[in-house]
């Protein structure tokens, strides 16, 4: 009843999640999600280029991807969405 009891309690670990809209799932088939009155549904360029930053920052490049190719017309006054060997946005 001295002994101190043994702890093992497991390795620690971290979890990342990434919570992100699925602009091209909404573009495509808009009836499966909920459409709030006011709410501002079509994405601005700005608001793609940040979800496929955040894309690219969790390794998600072909998620990335899509985007730019869903998106083509949108992006394409901020940067060349046609360009194929872009490595990401830093670089655009």
């Amino acid at each position: 009843m001295r002994d101190s009891p043994r702890l093992d309690i497991g390795q620690p670990m971290t979890f990342d999640f990434v919570f992100c809209r699925d602009f091209v799932a909404e573009a495509i088939g808009s009836r499966n999600f909920v459409t709030l009155p006011g709410a501002s549904l079509a994405p601005t360029a700005d608001k793609l280029i940040k979800s496929m930053i955040n894309f690219e920052l969790h390794g998600l490049m072909d998620c990335a991807v899509d985007l730019a190719e869903h998106f083509r017309a949108t992006l394409s006054p901020r940067f060349d969405v046609e360009r194929q060997n872009w490595k990401g946005l830093s670089n655009a």
